[in-house]
């Protein structure tokens, strides 16, 4: 595992030589203050790129008023140089190819700051062909950069099983846009409900920089009026577990670079 908890920071991080870096968002109502909650007064960690726009639309949106932002940078792969629009097409194949390999999110773990240890976030994953099928498909297989839209079925621990709705954009040349959105209610353990199926989204956004590979994922939530008291812990929870999303991506991409080394020394 690259990811442990921090008791002095009170936040988790990666190992690894992967500096992360974790936000929650500012919101501010008319006035300008912290309270009202009505949009997002800034992202702070957001990679300003051709993408940026439609980030913040997609989170204000849903009106949030809880939100995590996620940053990290990973070094371009050795076999790979991002200096021509070749080897950037590659590049970004590999990036989104490392964002849809669902299976693989079978049996990763969050930090649970309740229980104060690590804990299964997510027990099962497969890729569906509808939201109403339960038959498992193999991950996709990705050999040219397009716009997907793919159906997921997730069992995640307290909130139990349901379907995701991921899109897939590639319409800029440096950056891969997945918006992620729930196609049920949040409730947690099947008794308190957290959010209504369309006022939740999670955003994993991927983009080739001069020297670096930019992975930013933001999570954004409009809960419920009666779970206000509730806010810090469920800000928390949603922290750790974005983190362990972060993680995951860390992980599938290294085995994606993996099978591009293998392929370019066999061919």
């Amino acid at each position: 595992m690259y990811l442990s908890w921090s008791q002095s920071q009170e936040s988790c991080i990666f190992h690894d030589n992967i500096d992360l870096e974790t936000l929650v968002y500012r919101f501010s109502d008319d006035s300008g203050s912290n309270t009202g909650y009505k949009e997002i007064a800034h992202l702070n960690l957001n990679p300003r790129s051709q993408s940026y726009t439609k980030i913040v639309s997609e989170l204000e949106r849903i009106k949030p008023n809880m939100g995590v932002e996620i940053l990290f940078e990973l070094p371009y792969p050795s076999h790979i140089y991002a200096s021509t629009n070749t080897e950037k097409l590659k590049l970004l194949t590999a990036l989104q190819r490392a964002s849809v390999r669902f299976s693989t999110m079978k049996n990763i773990e969050y930090y649970s700051h309740r229980r104060k240890k690590f804990r299964e976030f997510i027990t099962d994953a497969f890729l569906v062909s509808d939201p109403q099928s339960t038959t498992k498909l193999p991950d996709p297989t990705i050999t040219n950069m397009d716009d997907k839209d793919y159906y997921v079925r997730r069992t995640m621990t307290s909130f139990g099983e349901s379907v995701q709705h991921y899109q897939v954009n590639t319409e800029h040349t440096d950056n891969v846009l997945v918006l992620i959105y729930n196609l049920e209610d949040l409730v947690y353990n099947n008794i308190i409900k957290i959010a209504n199926k369309e006022e939740s989204i999670t955003i994993m956004y991927l983009h080739i920089q001069e020297h670096a590979i930019a992975v930013y994922l933001a999570g954004s939530v409009r809960g419920l009026k009666r779970l206000d008291g509730l806010r810090q812990r469920a800000t928390i929870s949603m922290s750790n577990r974005l983190c362990a999303l972060a993680e995951w991506f860390y992980l599938s991409y290294n085995d994606v670079l993996k099978e591009l080394v293998h392929y370019d020394t066999t061919r």
